[in-house]
């Protein structure tokens, strides 16, 4: 460079004064330059330092940058082939050798598809992009693939307006996400075998759950997800529109009067408003027809009538057609859901706790 350029202004501020050039001469090159630029944390830290001191350079140092480096833009020795092509080998050498080293040891590049865009939807444009940052070509271009077509250039914005400052700091941010999208994962496991397990819970009876439950009691799961299963009168639970369409179904299915039976009294006395004047008139003589013949013949199965009812209610809830937030553990938050069994878990041993010490005295 010119050497009547002044001692106090470094190279730095004379290639911020090029850039700025560049930048009013032409936006489109500023920004494929910048783009090619590589440096290192301390090199990026120097020069924003150097930015921050010099907010406005003086004139005479500006005039002398911008000559000096047109005239050695005339000189085209200094910009020989060979230097050319050794700086391209080196660029793709490094560039390829950095981003093999990045995607070969990413922890994400392990994680599940399905399981990495719901949590990239939640989170912020800075996540976005050290998280397409982080994973390999392959892994980006799945996860594009998996996405609206509306929502892909976001995620290109966020992927090139982000600038992970070392490889180290990706490796340890791909390891921190890797292990919350686990962790997540495993809670929607818990879920998963939870809600499995009140379904088996519905389909036993109650007789059959007494005897599991008198059989073993240290199995306590069963009564820790006791509250979550269905019983018959949990129809009371659900709105007038919903106890009307399930009180239609089970008359369809010719087992409303033996289900309206097995309700307690105050439970029945609701849900029969929901019907006509003169439903409700058959129905009171219907279940008075029952009552006698029950009480004179065993020929009924009152518990099969209710786990019938209950199911149908899970079906009707599954099929959309009443509410599926009551008592379904597929709409409880999977860490809620982790919380509450673990206090669960602690009030159970607290009871068999004191139990034991009031036994020992």
């Amino acid at each position: 460079m010119n050497k009547k350029m002044s001692n106090n202004y470094s190279k730095i501020d004379q290639a911020i004064i090029i850039l700025s050039f560049i930048y009013q001469k032409d936006n489109d090159k500023f920004q494929e330059i910048m783009s090619d630029i590589s440096l290192n944390y301390n090199q990026k830290k120097q020069i924003i330092d150097q930015i921050n001191t010099h907010s406005f350079y003086d004139t005479t140092l500006i005039n002398e940058t911008i000559e000096t480096f047109c005239a050695d833009m005339s000189v085209t020795e200094i910009v020989s082939h060979d230097a050319i092509t050794t700086i391209k080998q080196l660029l793709d050498t490094e560039h390829v050798s950095t981003r093999s080293s990045t995607t070969t040891l990413s922890p994400l590049d392990h994680c599940d598809i399905s399981a990495l865009i719901p949590f990239l939807e939640t989170n912020s444009p800075i996540i976005k992009g050290l998280i397409c940052n982080s994973v390999s070509n392959d892994k980006f271009k799945d996860l594009l693939a998996q996405l609206p077509a509306k929502k892909i250039s976001g995620y290109l914005e966020s992927f090139h307006d982000i600038s992970p400052v070392s490889q180290r700091y990706l490796m340890s941010f791909s390891q921190f996400v890797s292990s919350k999208i686990n962790t997540k994962s495993s809670s929607n496991l818990l879920q998963e075998k939870l809600h499995k397990l009140v379904a088996v819970i519905e389909r036993m009876g109650k007789k059959r759950y007494q005897q599991v439950c008198d059989t073993e009691p240290r199995f306590n799961l069963f009564k820790r997800v006791k509250p979550y299963c269905l019983e018959s009168n949990d129809i009371g639970l659900f709105n007038e529109n919903d106890q009307k369409y399930i009180l239609d179904e089970l008359q369809n299915k010719k087992i409303l009067t033996p289900y309206l039976y097995s309700l307690d009294q105050s439970t029945r006395n609701k849900v029969i408003t929901r019907l006509s004047t003169r439903q409700q008139a058959i129905l009171k003589e219907e279940m008075s027809i029952y009552e006698n013949t029950k009480n004179k013949e065993a020929t009924v199965d009152q518990e099969s009538i209710e786990l019938q009812a209950i199911t149908l209610m899970r079906i009707l809830q599954k099929k959309g057609k009443i509410s599926s937030e009551i008592k379904n553990m597929a709409h409880i938050d999977p860490m809620t859901l982790k919380i509450n069994m673990v206090k669960a878990e602690y009030s159970e041993t607290n009871s068999e706790t004191n139990a034991g010490n009031g036994a020992a005295q």
